[in-house]
């Protein structure tokens, strides 16, 4: 199987060519020389193409590795054109949806601090707007299904340390954390809590395609903190660690994220991801952990918004809605 990838590094993105033989995945940098030579070092990647997609943009059919006349002009077209454009919709791809809530939550990051502030006021103030963005959303993804892992293998490594709680700098200590400290069932602040994985693409889909047009590329890149099972309940899970997002933004994000595994195809796909046999099929659970932050003038309106949440209801396939703070090395719930 050939894919084209874009990987990151310290020196900036670069597209490679990416065979996998036996147990083994093979990477050629796209060069303006044609393919580099072949390495098995691991690498990660933010885009995929597959060789649909390759064809499509190339007008032909995957061509070999040698023929370095095509490759330079694939990269040329990856490089100095809208390639997403190029590609053809396919009626027999998996189509992926851009929620209501997807797009306010990308709208909402370039927002200034007292706009995003005073979001947090108006959806406490009336949790139908919130319980609006968030069953439309779940209601767009219902027929979404793509049944295959949310990421490539090649990710790298965790800490094999328990950090103390207090310690964690950022998301991977956070992580790191969790898997040493959950990887079995255990209490977290009146829950029982086990960790599954991190940073996983909840609409990961390889070769997909945006419902209006358009490659679905961008659904494999970032992902949400951590996968969680809350009480046998599935649940997204997102981290704040010192000065990162205010509450309320964090809530967002965890809700965003969340709407996204909440379908009945999305539920299933995490239990096969996780092969996970006890567990609620019907709703999924949201968590914001918060270390070592300060007060923000979101709390008290975001507090407020969870505890109507969970108090009434109405969110399709939403369970509860939870949020963590440290106190030293310890979980309290934010009330």
């Amino acid at each position: 199987m050939v894919k084209i990838v874009k990987c990151e590094d310290a020196a900036g993105e670069s597209w490679f060519h990416l065979s996998t033989r036996h147990d083994s995945k093979i990477f050629r940098q796209l060069t303006t020389e044609g393919l580099g030579a072949p390495t098995v070092e691991k690498k990660v990647w933010t885009v995929e193409l597959s060789s649909k997609q390759v064809a499509q943009l190339l007008g032909e059919r995957v061509p070999a590795t040698t023929k370095k006349e095509a490759w330079v002009k694939l990269l040329k077209i990856l490089e100095t054109t809208d390639y997403e454009t190029k590609l053809i919709a396919d009626t027999t791809c998996t189509t992926v949806p851009r929620t209501r809530l997807r797009k306010f939550r990308f709208a909402f990051r370039d927002w200034s601090m007292g706009l995003k502030r005073g979001q947090a006021s108006l959806f406490a103030g009336d949790i139908q707007l919130l319980r609006e963005l968030w069953n439309h959303s779940v209601k767009e993804l219902a027929n979404y299904n793509y049944q295959q892992p949310f990421y490539e293998v090649g990710r790298g490594t965790l800490p094999t340390n328990t950090i103390p709680l207090s310690k964690i700098k950022n998301t991977i200590d956070a992580a790191g954390y969790f898997v040493n400290k959950y990887e079995s069932e255990k209490e977290l602040s009146g829950v029982k809590v086990r960790y599954l994985d991190r940073e996983i693409a909840p609409l990961r889909t390889p070769g997909g395609q945006f419902v209006g047009g358009g490659a679905a590329t961008s659904t494999g890149r970032g992902g949400m903190d951590l996968l969680l099972l809350i009480n046998n309940r599935i649940c997204a899970g997102e981290v704040k660690v010192g000065n990162d997002s205010e509450l309320f933004e964090a809530l967002l994000q965890a809700l965003w994220y969340g709407s996204e595994i909440a379908t009945k195809h999305q539920i299933s796909r995490v239990a096969e991801h996780c092969n996970l046999n006890n567990y609620q099929e019907s709703k999924v659970d949201v968590a914001v952990l918060s270390i070592r932050q300060k007060v923000d003038p979101t709390r008290k309106a975001t507090v407020r918004l969870v505890n109507s949440i969970n108090e009434k209801g109405g969110f399709m396939n939403l369970g509860t809605v939870h949020l963590f703070e440290n106190h030293v090395n310890e979980w309290k719930a934010i009330l």
